[in-house]
């Protein structure tokens, strides 16, 4: 019986691709790096931490985390209210929480930001906590923050779902031993999810997750 689910953020529950390209276009001006950035390059390097990404289209320079703090997540931030949840997204969740399934938030983001988008876009009342990424501990498909977030919330992966759009998703589900459900519209690399096992279940529409429940 499932009891709870983990989803992931970018690509499974919010488009969030037009965002994270604007920011690293804003974070790109301030450094003074004329390139041209679309979202489809941005797609490309969406699986990466924040500061991946900028680097990415910085190379050959090297990222200042201190500028990276000060200006590209306080853009990523003031873009937030901008986040629109995919379709059946919000519905889904509300008919979920009334079922009695725990809900949770697991993202390769800056923890703070992970908060703050949470709140703004879903509120405080859907989610029972949501985690990004945190000092000392590895991002997903590293299963370790996966076994603390579960630890901290006294959660058994056995009666949980694991829920995500991308190849680090499905790594993360199999590295931790837990139920995979991928929402095939995400930002998956389709190339590389061909070389890994299939996802448990593999979803087209977000409220085909009920299926699963009932």
């Amino acid at each position: 019986m499932i009891k709870f689910i983990i989803f992931d953020f970018d690509g499974t529950l919010v488009n969030t691709l037009p965002l994270t390209s604007e920011a690293v276009r804003r974070f790109l001006k301030y450094k003074n790096i004329n390139k041209t950035i679309t979202d489809e390059d941005v797609l490309k390097v969406m699986s990466l931490v924040g500061n991946e990404i900028c680097q990415h289209f910085m190379y050959p320079e090297i990222i200042n985390m201190d500028e990276y703090n000060d200006v590209y997540k306080k853009e990523i931030e003031l873009l937030a209210s901008q986040g629109k949840p995919f379709p059946n997204v919000i519905s889904t969740l509300k008919t979920l929480k009334q079922k009695g399934i725990k809900l949770y938030i697991l993202s390769n983001k800056n923890d703070e930001t992970v908060k703050r988008y949470t709140s703004i876009i879903f509120g405080d009342d859907i989610f029972i906590d949501s985690q990004g990424v945190i000092d000392n501990i590895p991002p997903k498909p590293s299963p370790d923050l996966v076994k603390y977030f579960l630890n901290k919330n006294q959660l058994n992966k056995e009666e949980g779902l694991f829920v995500g759009d991308s190849e680090i998703d499905l790594e993360t589900a199999i590295n931790c031993h837990m139920k995979s459900v991928i929402m095939s519209y995400g930002y998956a690399d389709k190339e590389k999810m061909k070389k890994l096992p299939k996802p448990d279940y593999l979803l087209s529409d977000f409220k085909d997750i009920l299926k699963i429940i009932n």
